[in-house]
């Protein structure tokens, strides 16, 4: 079992670089991205976070007092690009891999809701709630789809609202930034504050905004290979041509931006939300020992799976789901994954509310193996998946490649 490492995460990441553009971070940042901005002569001077630092400060001097700077901060996410595909379809001497600073952790549960959502907040799951695809949301007493804002399993809208939104609202990393007046910050996707169709509009806005004046944080996310994965297969030569024209891709813009005065004065940053693995699909309606003991139907992700239980069958659960599945997921009472800090540390005085009081069922089960526990026959059943608690889930690379030190 791989269990998130909330000292070299994601998390941690975003942290260096809310620090970074003169924000101020709710967590420590990642060790990695301090040593390379010191190495490349572009370290800041991270102000103090709400935790103790494990990165030294140099007399508490702030950020702005740092002259040497990355003018643009590029953060590019490739939604499912973990270690495993990565390495498995690349040389060592590749763009990405000749460029990777670390392997670092992802978030629990290893999932693009999760995963996008703590880049976008600076906040664990446990802080922000968005824990994954699928919620139990107590307001509405329902299961909820959070990105589609749709009925579990059906594709009925939720509410006239976005539902997430409204009940587990968070401060924007683009806000945090911008507040602290250093850096402007934009999101380049399909849903970002710049809006783009297509790979080939993907590229030409990173492009553009590098080369306006001013600092800029700009972070810029794709669906791909994971969108191909889930259908496909995780390695199938479809997304074996999909990671290899995302190495081509951004080497190429890196060269762009090298080539021009205007632009050449940047940080990109790639990294992935989470990996992928084979898996086999379960369907609990066709398991009546577990499935008739379901308050409600299973939430967060196949492999995440969050299980409200009866009152009256909670005593004889565990029993009941582990002589069926205990080599393929390890099972957590509410309590005991809560203690375990998986979705992050209790310590912290920022916890949702929704999460500690509603969102978690009696019993998540963390996937170990390669199953997905899925609803009913309704359910998505897809051929790759992720959200569990191995390896080739949980490690996700930090490449950085400083623009001004490339070839011209």
């Amino acid at each position: 079992m791989t269990k998130p490492d909330y000292s070299a995460s994601l998390v941690n990441l975003i942290s260096s670089v809310i620090g970074y553009c003169g924000g101020k971070p709710y967590h420590t940042g990642l060790q990695a991205f301090e040593t390379f901005a010191q190495k490349a002569g572009k370290k800041a001077i991270l102000p103090e976070t709400s935790e103790q630092s494990g990165v030294e400060q140099e007399n508490n001097v702030p950020a702005s007092a740092n002259s040497k700077k990355w003018k643009n901060v590029v953060l590019m996410l490739f939604d499912g690009m973990g270690i495993d595909t990565m390495t498995r379809f690349l040389e060592p001497e590749s763009f990405l891999r000749s460029n990777l600073v670390a392997e670092i952790s992802s978030v629990f549960p290893p999932t693009t809701t999760a995963a996008t959502t703590s880049l976008e907040s600076g906040l664990t799951p446990a802080e922000h709630g968005w824990l994954g695809w699928t919620l139990y949301v107590p307001q509405l007493d329902t299961n909820v789809a959070l990105f589609p804002n749709v009925l579990q399993d059906t594709k009925t809208q939720a509410a006239d609202y976005r539902v997430a939104t409204r009940f587990m609202p968070y401060k924007s990393v683009y806000d945090i930034i911008s507040e602290g007046g250093e850096y402007r910050a934009y999101s380049v996707s399909l849903y970002g504050s710049v809006k783009v169709r297509n790979k080939k509009q993907y590229y030409k806005e990173l492009i553009r905004l590098c080369g306006e004046a001013g600092n800029k944080y700009i972070y810029g996310y794709q669906e791909y290979p994971d969108n191909m994965m889930h259908v496909m297969g995780t390695y199938s030569r479809t997304v074996e041509a999909t990671i290899k024209g995302i190495n081509r891709s951004v080497r190429n813009l890196c060269r762009t931006l090298a080539a021009n005065e205007k632009t050449r004065d940047t940080l990109v940053i790639v990294t992935a939300d989470h990996g992928h693995i084979p898996i086999k699909n379960v369907i609990l309606e066709d398991i009546p020992e577990i499935h008739d003991m379901l308050l409600r139907p299973a939430t967060i992700e196949p492999r995440a799976c969050n299980l409200f239980v009866k009152p009256e069958c909670r005593e004889q659960f565990p029993a009941v789901f582990n002589a069926l599945f205990k080599d393929d997921f390890r099972l957590y009472s509410r309590d005991e994954i809560l203690q375990e800090g998986l979705f992050g540390n209790l310590g912290s005085d920022r916890l949702h509310p929704t999460f500690l009081e509603s969102s978690l069922g009696d019993f998540v089960a963390v996937a170990i193996g390669d199953k997905a526990l899925v609803n009913s026959h309704k359910s998505h059943r897809f051929r790759s998946h992720h959200a569990g608690a191995t390896e080739k889930e949980m490690r996700v690379p930090f490449i950085a490649i400083d623009v001004n030190a490339m070839p011209r």
